[in-house]
Formats: structure tokens, C-alpha cells, sequence
């Protein structure tokens, strides 16, 4: 929706919505031909609805001005400012109140017949599908330039300025001389100018934040690789800056322009990267493809790369013509940016650059990159790939040895730095053998495994007791309760921190602590803190710090073996991707009602009113999850609830009623103060009072509906059953035989499972992984379907559709309706502990053949049916065990046979003739294992059995076929074979 009337002459140019303290200087400006009516216009800010749950936020009006009556005025501005204005008079006071923590969207609109609270995005995917009237002009103001719709909201215009470092800009405007949008400083009145002319940029780039940030001039073999990326903001438009690299010849030592790439009418974009390659690129797809060799970097010598502005230079030309290190020709009007890798200091072409680095050995460097906003630069590895992420975030700066550091390293890999990044473990290893910090091999990798982890069994009991994170001035007191059986070792034990507080704010191991060499006292109370811990005595006293920024989760683990620094949740879905540790007993989070990154745990604790707590216990360790109160921020304040090594305060909190403190307290509801205790989440309290999601919602919603609002001993059945689950898988059931196919109707699709008789089935789920959507490609999860009870016993359980189903009674029966798919190949996953959305997740979005990440906490079994070669066209598989093909179909019936130790295949038709659903499979016993082939019943496999074999050999005698085939074939020869003598 374009204006397409003198209405587009008029647009935004200057925005303010943030400022220390509070907000009295909030304005937006209009610039158009003075004198433009106005009528009929509307100035409106598009972001998130507070009371209702993720995604559900998107695309609300949070507020609007109607300019009808006014007009630009002479100067060919129009502000409207709120009451408190003191940058000037405003030509309109109106109430903005704008935000100032998310993605917000400005659109200047034509006839817009919505208000305050109207959804322009329905159905809440970042596309706009309800908005009246016509766009005349939007800004968009980002503090996340890849929302995903949940941790951060969404924002509807293709201008977009921001972020400011980790925030969105506080003040905006478009630059006067090229129109391109520019970040002003927070502070008011530096760079605010209602009703007059905004600052000029200089040829587009603002305040020319854009540095070189990452160079490749060398791989083995051809140079195909080569590139260079720019970082800024996004929306910088980068006309008249250009790209030039300057270097020497044979005969002349410097000043040698080599490459000169103009960089006008390129803007840099969400990712606030840009990144420029050749067509032989293999590392992705550039920003910019230059044709021929423009991106052909000089790579045997000393070069300078820069980032200048208004260059008038070309190849070949002589910039240095005297050769004394001073470029003598001016070629351009300013320099932006710049590096010169390095061969050789002390001889060699001549560099241009006080920022330099190199050499890589005896070589200039062939991957270098910007590790810090500082500045710091980096050498990368001559491979290529290794260290190269053009388009994407740039490495940390790499480790200088000793434990800790702004690095990740991981304790259980060997590095030639020494130490690394979990400082705790690092310190017990290097206590054993000091020559750990300066050369981590594998001998200290060794020490990592025993002193750090154990090789007990998985110790019980343990949990989050009690956290504080901060208080006031200095954080003297933080520290960590746990609680459990005395005497209860901790080795193997680590509390982990996740959070992040750098570009990735989802997933990042910011802190861990490790109590190898500790147990739990008498008390039953373990206290870790630190050595200014002043609260009491600490059992262990370690050097730790937390810090205050985000939501974090604590984690207790056990034998953690991943990196600290690391991130836990690369593809930021607020799924951890695949763990760490072996076990985790335990895990709260602290949640920062001004955050959106993620959080890992089911219990909470907070916020504090608008701030995260500094302190949380457990309150009530009865309910499922346990239940989190939040204490003072002060440990010293009156009514502390700090208690570190006695037992907890048993009050969950007794907020004050204040409504719009983001505390819905006890003495507040729905209805008395909905902007506190109405979040819209699930609309059902009893699931949002117990931090109940999917997929339990789903269960919940399937099995008795009533749960929603009233919890009855029935509610807390089904969540025990297929919601409340353990650290681990708690027993070994397998997947026995499975049916996906037969001729007509598939009424008979079923899946038995097996194991020990009673075991149970409670917090399993049956899942097929296949193609799902044509456009979504493989990895699809297909079927969902939640299991509870018990194997029979005879140690099996029946999974089938009874309405339908011609084979007997099945075990399990799920309510709603699912099927499996008949062709393709498709993996069958047992799973325990699954933790998302019941179908249609891709788990391999890049179709590589491996699981992006686990939703679950451990897969029990699989199989694989094969239809098709993955290899050579079919859909990928993700499971070791396959069975199939049947000649050039996918097997309709499978089942594992125990004679055979492997799987096998069924016939499609008759149904029946080779199904054994709900009773066991051929050569299986749920008791003594069978004695394969021992016809005459004598313990012995000999002579006269193989005698009967033989003298059936080609018929159809159910009682002598071990293979389960029908015949008495090769197979069945084989069997008896292979059981040959006395049985066992």
C-alpha cells in the first residue's frame, strides 16, 4: 500500500522515544512542502501486546495521533511532542509514550479507521494482513534485526535503524543530504533537531560506524575463497564509500593501488553485515558477487585494505611516489577504516595502517577478522572454513592460555594455548599438573575426565535450593544453596549459568562452577559462594561471578562436558540442541520481565516487580514444578528471606497490590487488574499457574479439557503420567514390530513395543521423523503420539486405532486421529521426555542427514523403513537400525526376530499372515530364552532335530519354521545352525 497523491511529499524525519530518566522529550517530526494539509492523517507505533503470551503479541497499535486540522508548517517541518517538550514548541502536543525495549514500527498513514489495540498481523508472521487505510511512509526502530515472533517481536517496514548496541535507538532522523536513516546519541539535545535541519551523514553512512570487519587473501591451491565484509548498522547506506587495497610491486615498495570495488547504492541489512566475493565463493552467498577478479587480494607480501570515502583512484595508480610509508596522493576524501596484514615488520612492501595484523608465522595472514567491538584483530586459519564466517558473527577473540578467559575452550579437548574456558574445572586440573595452563594435552584432558566428572552412578536428591545473583554496590554475597542427602558426593557435579549477554543472547554457558572433591554436610544444605561471602560459611569457596543483565537458568548437571562460553542453543529456538552432560537433576530460571531471550527450565523464579530478582528459594518444594519465591534485593533488607545453609522461608510471597507493577499479587486477579494477571497465555490459569506447555497442553486439551481451569486429582494423573518426567529414560523398551501399510484402507496400522514385563511407558512418546511438506524436505516430525501405562506380561504394549483395528485389542489407544505415512522412508523414534509442539517440526532444516537439535530427553529406540537409497534419492533417515527395502517398495509390515537378532519383513497382504501384534514375535519368549531349533525337546540342538527340518524342507509346517516366513526354507537351516549343541 503506496500513497500515490501529494500526500507521499510529506514523510518521518526525526524520532526520539528513549532518554535518561523519564521520557519528556519524545517526538516525532514530519518534513514535507509547507503548507501540506495533514487532514486525514495518522501517526501510528506498531509493537507487541504485553497481555497476551508469545507469539500472540505481534502487530499492535499501541498508539496513535490523528493530525487531521494541521498542516507542514513554513520551515517544512511538523513536530508532535509530548506536554513535557523541552527541545522547542511543537506544532502538536499529543500523548506518544512510546517503547522503548523492542522493535517498534512508525507508519505514517491515510484514512487508518483502527485504534489502540487493533492486530495488523493476525496471524502474527511478521506480514501485515489488517491494516487500514495506505502507508504514506514507516520506519522501523530494531533492537533484534531476525525476530522470530516470540522472543522478539516482529516489526512491518523495510526502513529500519538500529540496534544500538544491545538497544534499540533512542533517537532516530534521516540524514539531510542523502535521505538514509542514521542513529542519534541517546542523550538529548546532541543530535536532536525539531524544526530544523537534521545533521548530514557525509555520503550515507551516518556517523560512518563501518569498519572492515573480516578479510580472506589465500587458501591452497586457486584463490576462490576471497572476500571482505563491512559491519554497521543496519540501513547504512554505503554510497560513496569504496573498498581499496593498496600494496607494491617488484620495483616499487608501496603506495600501489590493487584493487579498487565502488560500494555505491548498497545498504548493509539486518544482519548489519556486508559481505563482498567473486562467483568462485564456496562460503555462502555473498552480499555483492563483483565480476571477473575485482576481489583478486595480493596475498605474498605486506597490504593495507581500506574503507575510504569519495575515491577517485584506480588501478595501478601510485599513491606513495616517493616511497617513504605517507600516501602522497590524495585519492580520497577520508579513511573509514583500515588493516594492513602483515608479512614481515622489518621488510617488505610499505603498509598505510596503524592497525595491523600478522604474520602468521613466516606468512601474511590468509583469514584475519575483527574479534572485538574494540577493535582487536585476529589471524584465522589457512584453511579455509575453519575459522571464515562471512555474513555471520565473528569468532571470540582466541584464548591466551590459563583457565577462564573471554574465549571458548573446552576442558575435554586438547589445545596448545593451555587452560581453558570452565575456570573451575581448569583449576583442579591445573592444581594436578601446572603445565596445564600453558599446553592442555591429553594428559590434562584425562585429568578433566576423572577430576571433573565422575564415574558414580548418578547421584539423587539433589537440587536448587536457593540463588542470589546481586544486591546492592559491589555483588559481595552471591551464591548457590543446594540441598540434599548428607554425605551425597558432588563429584561430577556443575552449576551451570546460561544466558548471554553478547550479540547471541540465547543458549550462551556464561558460568560454570564445578564441586568435584565436595559432598553434602550433615546438614543437608551445600552453600557455594564466594570469597567475600559475608552470610555465613560457605562449604566450598570458589571464584565465580554472575552476571545481572538477561533472564539466566540455572542448571545443576552432572558430568558436564561441553564448553563454557559455548552456545547451547545455536539456532535460538529456546531449545537446548543437544546436551551437555549426561544427567541434569535440577534447573530454575530467574526471568528479567525486560529480557527476551530465552530461558531452559520449567521452574521460575521472578521477576521483581520490573526488575529480575537479586534472590529466589524454594518456597514450596510440593508442587510440580517445585515453587520459586522471590526474596529482597538487599540480603540485609528487612524481611530477607537469605537463609543460605538453613532451611528455606516457606512464604512464596506476599507482593504488594500495586496494579502496573507487573506483579499480579495474591490480593489481585483478571478482572481487578488485567494488566498484571491477565497474560492471555494459554487461557487456561491452571496451565499458566503451573508453567504447564506444549506439548502437555495438547495432552492436557485431548484427555480431559476440564484441566484448564479446575485442577482435579485427574489432572494431576494425566501431568504425572505424560508430563512429570526424570533426568534420564528410566528403563530399556524396545520398538518390536510395526505395521504402516496394507491393501485398501490402512486400518491396521499399529506399533508394538516390548521390554520387561510392568515397565512403564509414562513420559515416552512415539514420534515419525519423514518428509512432511514437500517444501519442507526431511526431518519432518510427522506423528506424534504421547504413551502411558505399562508393557503386559508379557512384556509388550499395542499401540493401534481401535475404531478401526481387525488385529485384537490394543494396549494404547491416543484419542485423536494419526497414521503413518505408506511411502517414502521414515524413521520410528521411542522417545522420552519429549518437549515440543506435537508435528510438523522440522528437525533438519538444512537436509544434511542430522538432527538440528533434541526434543527429548533421550531417544529409547528406532528404526528405520527404507523405501529408496538416502544416499541416492530417497528422504534422509536418522537411525542406524534400518529395515527395507521390499523390492522396490516401502515395507508395509515389519518385525524383529529374535531367531535372527535382526528385523524383518512382512507381507503387505494378507494382513495377518505374518502379524503377531500383542503377542510375541517369532523366536521371542518373555521368560528363559527359547532353544531355537530343539524340536524333540531333549536340550540339545542335534542331529534328530535337524532330521525333522529336513524331512519338512519346502513345505508350510508352522510348527518346525523358526524364521516365521511360512516355509521351512535356508533360513530356517541357518537358525538351527547357528544353535547348534546344548542349550543355555
Amino acid at each position: 500500500m503506496l500513497a500515490s497523491h501529494s500526500l507521499a511529499d510529506v514523510s518521518i524525519n526525526e524520532i526520539r522515544t528513549e532518554e535518561s530518566g523519564a521520557d519528556n522529550n519524545e517526538f516525532v517530526e514530519l518534513i514535507g512542502t509547507p503548507g501540506e494539509s495533514l487532514d486525514g492523517l495518522y501517526l501510528i507505533a506498531v509493537g507487541d501486546d504485553s497481555g497476551v503470551f508469545p507469539p500472540l503479541q505481534n502487530g499492535f497499535v499501541e498508539s496513535y495521533v490523528d493530525l487531521t486540522g494541521n498542516s507542514i508548517n513554513q520551515d517544512g517541518f511538523f513536530v508532535i511532542a509530548e506536554s513535557t517538550f523541552t527541545l522547542g514548541t511543537p506544532d502538536l502536543v499529543a500523548a506518544l509514550n512510546f517503547e522503548g525495549n523492542d522493535n517498534v514500527t512508525h507508519f505514517l498513514i491515510s484514512g487508518f479507521t483502527g485504534d489502540v489495540g487493533t492486530d495488523i498481523d493476525l496471524d502474527d508472521d511478521g506480514t501485515i494482513d489488517n491494516l487500514s487505510g495506505t502507508i504514506i511512509d514507516s520506519v522501523a526502530l530494531i533492537v533484534d534485526a531476525e525476530p522470530d515472533g516470540s522472543n522478539s517481536d516482529y516489526f512491518y517496514s523495510d526502513n529500519i535503524v538500529g540496534p544500538d548496541g544491545t538497544f534499540p535507538p533512542s533517537l532516530a532522523y534521516r540524514c539531510s543530504d542523502t535521505g538514509a536513516w542514521a542513529i542519534g546519541e541517546f542523550t538529548v539535545g546532541i543530535d536532536d533537531t525539531p524544526n530544523a535541519d537534521n545533521p548530514t551523514c557525509g555520503g550515507g553512512t551516518g556517523d560512518t560506524n563501518v569498519v572492515i570487519n573480516e578479510i580472506r587473501i589465500d587458501q591452497s591451491g586457486s584463490d576462490t575463497d576471497e572476500y571482505f565484509e563491512l559491519a554497521g548498522e543496519p540501513g547504512t547506506d554505503l554510497t560513496g564509500l569504496t573498498y581499496l587495497v593498496i600494496g607494491g610491486t617488484g620495483s616499487d615498495p608501496g603506495g600501489k593501488v590493487e584493487a579498487v570495488i565502488p560500494l555505491d547504492g548498497y545498504i548493509i541489512g539486518p544482519s548489519g553485515l556486508f559481505w563482498v566475493a567473486e562467483a568462485s565463493i564456496t562460503l555462502g552467498t555473498p552480499d555483492v558477487i563483483v565480476p571477473g577478479s575485482e576481489v583478486d587480494f595480493q596475498n605474498g607480501e605486506n597490504v593495507t585494505h581500506m574503507l575510504v570515502r569519495d575515491c577517485t583512484a584506480a588501478d595501478n595508480d601510485d599513491l606513495d611516489t616517493n616511497n617513504d610509508g605517507t600516501l602522497d596522493v590524495v585519492a580520497f576524501s577520508e579513511i573509514i577504516d583500515s588493516v594492513s596484514l602483515i608479512e614481515n615488520f622489518s621488510s617488505g612492501f610499505l603498509t598505510y595502517s596503524d592497525t595491523t595484523v600478522g604474520p602468521d608465522g613466516s606468512f601474511v595472514p590468509a583469514h584475519s577478522y575483527r574479534c572485538s567491538t574494540e577493535g582487536t584483530w585476529s589471524i584465522g586459519e589457512f584453511s579455509v572454513g575453519n575459522t571464515d564466517t562471512p555474513g555471520a558473527e565473528n569468532l571470540a577473540c582466541p584464548a591466551e592460555g590459563g583457565c577462564g578467559g573471554t574465549t571458548p575452550v573446552n576442558c575435554f579437548v586438547e589445545n596448545a594455548m593451555g587452560g581453558c574456558s570452565d575456570a573451575s574445572c581448569c583449576a583442579l586440573v591445573v592444581a594436578a599438573d601446572s603445565g596445564c595452563e600453558n599446553n592442555w594435552d591429553a594428559s590434562c584432558v584425562a585429568l578433566a575426565e576423572s577430576l571433573c566428572n565422575s564415574t558414580n552412578p548418578v547421584p539423587t536428591g539433589l537440587a536448587l535450593s536457593e540463588i542470589r545473583t546481586k544486591q546492592g554496590g559491589e555483588d559481595t554475597d552471591e551464591y548457590v544453596e543446594l540441598t540434599g542427602t548428607p554425605g551425597t558426593s558432588l563429584d561430577g557435579v556443575s552449576i551451570l549459568v546460561v544466558g548471554g549477554n553478547g550479540l547471541d543472547q540465547n543458549g550462551e554457558i556464561e558460568t560454570a562452577i564445578n564441586l568435584g572433591g565436595y559432598s553434602v554436610p550433615k546438614s543437608g544444605y551445600f552453600v557455594v559462594a564466594n570469597s567475600t561471602f559475608a552470610l555465613g560459611t560457605a562449604d566450598a569457596t570458589l571464584d565465580f561471578e554472575f552476571t545481572d543483565a538477561n533472564s539466566k537458568t540455572f542448571l545443576l548437571v552432572y558430568n558436564f562436558d561441553g564448553t563454557v562460553l559455548g552456545d547451547l542453543d545455536a539456532d535460538d529456538n529456546c531449545a537446548i540442541d543437544g546436551l551437555a552432560w549426561d544427567s541434569e537433576l535440577d534447573g530454575v530460571s530467574l526471568l528479567d520481565p525486560n529480557a527476551t531471550n530465552c530461558t531452559y527450565a520449567l521452574a521460575t523464579g521472578g521477576p521483581d516487580g520490573i526488575f529480575s530478582p537479586g534472590h529466589i528459594y524454594v518456597c514450596d518444594a510440593s508442587t510440580t514444578p517445585v515453587s520459586w519465591g522471590v526474596g529482597t534485593f538487599n540480603p540485609t533488607d528487612e524481611d530477607s528471606a537469605d537463609t543460605p545453609g538453613a532451611p528455606n522461608s516457606t512464604s512464596c510471597g506476599d507482593e504488594p497490590s500495586v496494579c502496573g507493577d507487573g506483579v499480579c499479587a495474591d490480593d489481585e486477579d483478571a478482572t481487578s487488574c488485567p494488566e498484571d494477571c491477565d497474560d492471555g497465555g494459554t487461557g487456561c490459569p491452571e496451565f499458566d499457574s503451573r508453567g504447564i506447555v506444549y506439548p502437555c497442553t495438547y495432552i492436557f486439551d485431548t484427555l480431559d479439557p476440564t484441566c484448564c481451569n479446575t485442577w482435579s486429582e485427574n489432572c494431576q494423573d494425566i501431568y504425572d503420567s505424560y508430563c512429570n518426567f526424570g533426568a534420564t529414560a528410566p528403563a530399556d523398551i524396545k520398538i518390536s514390530e510395526i505395521r504402516r501399510d496394507q491393501f485398501g484402507a490402512d486400518a491396521d496400522e499399529y506399533i508394538e513395543f516390548s521390554g520387561a514385563a510392568g515397565t512403564s511407558l509414562d513420559g515416552h512418546a512415539l514420534l515419525v521423523i519423514g518428509d512432511g511438506a514437500s517444501a519442507d524436505g526431511s526431518g519432518v516430525i510427522e506423528t506424534y503420539i504421547p504413551l502411558s501405562g505399562t508393557l503386559n506380561s508379557e512384556g509388550l504394549a499395542l499401540l493401534a486405532r481401535p475404531d478401526d483395528f481387525t488385529q485384537g485389542t490394543p494396549d494404547i489407544v491416543w484419542p485423536t486421529s494419526w497414521s503413518i505415512e505408506n511411502s517414502d522412508n521414515i524413521t520410528v523414534l521411542l522417545v522420552y521426555g519429549y518437549n515440543a509442539p506435537e508435528s510438523g517440526i522440522d528437525l533438519d532444516v538444512g537436509d544434511d542427514g542430522v538432527l538440528d537439535e533434541a526434543l527429548w530427553i533421550d531417544i529409547v529406540d528406532c528404526v528405520a523403513l527404507v523405501e529408496t537409497d538416502p544416499a541416492v534419492e530417497g528422504e534422509l533417515i536418522y537411525c542406524d537400525t534400518t529395515v527395507g527395502p521390499d523390492g522396490t517398495f516401502a515395507p508395509a509390515h515389519v518385525y524383529f526376530d529374535c531367531d535372527l537378532n535382526d528385523w524383518a519383513i512382512g507381507l503387505i497382504d494378507p494382513v495377518g499372515d505374518t502379524d503377531t501384534p500383542g503377542a510375541l514375535n517369532p523366536g521371542c519368549s518373555s521368560d528363559e530364552p527359547d532353544c531355537p531349533g530343539d524340536y524333540d525337546g531333549d536340550g540339545t540342538v542335534g542331529g534328530a532335530d535337524l532330521s525333522q527340518l529336513l524331512g519338512a524342507w519346502n513345505s508350510a509346517n508352522a510348527e518346525l519354521d523358526l524364521s516365521g516366513d511360512g516355509f521351512i526354507d535356508g533360513a530356517d537351516l541357518t537358525i538351527i545352525l547357528a544353535s547348534w549343541g546344548g542349550c543355555s
